[in-house]
């Protein structure tokens, strides 16, 4: 029951990624109620991951604009996801904060793989 609700939710979240040209300010909102189903989230936990998961998308989106290495880039990366682990090992836990980025893969993953099939669907 609990996978088929989360499939339900993940396919209508891609769906509306998909609708919203994967906009930026919209793709944080999609991962953040993902990440609540996956984690199970609390209202307290939620409320400041609210905070934190805008933030975390807007600081790797500049890394993406303003950086043409790839090596740089990663580096980069893997410093602010630092960052955020340390803030969020609080207010989560370790395992769950280091299970956020893990769940931010897969995230990631599903959605280039929806894109990437109805870029190749007939219309």
């Amino acid at each position: 029951m609990k996978k088929a609700a989360l499939l339900i939710i993940f396919f209508a979240v891609t769906v509306m990624a998909y609708n919203q040209g994967i906009e930026g300010e919209k793709v944080h909102e999609i991962f953040l109620k993902y990440i609540t189903t996956k984690l199970s989230l609390n209202s307290q936990e939620l409320s400041q991951m609210q905070v934190l998961v805008p933030r975390y998308f807007n600081e790797l989106r500049k890394i993406h604009k303003n950086n043409t290495d790839p090596l740089l880039r990663e580096q980069q990366k893997i410093a602010i996801k630092i960052k955020y682990r340390d803030q969020l090992i609080p207010l989560l836990g370790e395992k769950r904060a280091n299970q956020v980025f893990i769940e931010e893969q897969l995230f990631r993953k599903r959605i280039r793989e929806e894109l990437k099939q109805r870029n190749t669907m007939p219309r």
